[in-house]
């Protein structure tokens, strides 16, 4: 979707920090919003989901860190872990974060365009990164990373959690797609 009509923000008091451009959800650099901080503000689908599919291509700068959270509470972590031997499984790009690793390891080099795909029916996951199945029908067990409680996703839908680590999203670029409820 090349628009940001479906997307709210996490921190209303923040700049949105993200842009369309060559048909991609860009975020903005921090030297460009004037502050020492992660750029983006968390986007935050306006709809609520709950069996669903959600399509993501994305590019990972260098040194990226950050996360897609699925209901607000499941966090898919976006890592540039392409050469990197030393972070934790459960840590890596893709691995539910905190929880459970990846299957098997399908990251892409910083620049280049992942694809991304996520099934989420009940508390289970399937995940399809750059063609490989990388979770299969794993257990969401719990809260992981930043997530947040039942309580507060009711209020709050985030999807895409641009970054809690300061600095380290400089240059993704993002395309989304959400199917709607799957109906089951």
């Amino acid at each position: 979707n090349a628009s940001l009509d479906m997307w709210g923000v996490q921190f209303a008091n923040r700049p949105i920090g993200w842009r369309i451009e060559d048909g991609a959800l860009t975020n903005a650099h921090a030297s460009e919003l004037g502050e020492r901080r992660a750029a983006g503000n968390n986007l935050v689908s306006r709809e609520k989901f709950s069996n669903f599919k959600l399509e993501a291509d994305y590019k990972l700068a260098t040194g990226s860190n950050s996360g897609i959270y699925l209901r607000g509470r499941y966090e898919l972590q976006l890592l540039d872990d392409f050469t990197d031997t030393t972070t934790k499984d459960v840590l890596r790009h893709m691995a539910i974060y905190g929880r459970k690793p990846t299957d098997v390891k399908a990251s892409k080099p910083s620049g280049e365009w992942q694809t991304m795909e996520a099934i989420v029916v009940g508390n289970r996951v399937t995940v399809t990164l750059n063609g490989q199945r990388v979770h299969n029908n794993a257990v969401l067990t719990g809260i992981t990373g930043a997530g947040k409680s039942t309580t507060a996703v009711a209020r709050e839908r985030r999807l895409f959690d641009s970054g809690r680590t300061t600095l380290r999203i400089d240059g993704e670029d993002l395309r989304l797609g959400m199917s709607r409820d799957l109906g089951f």
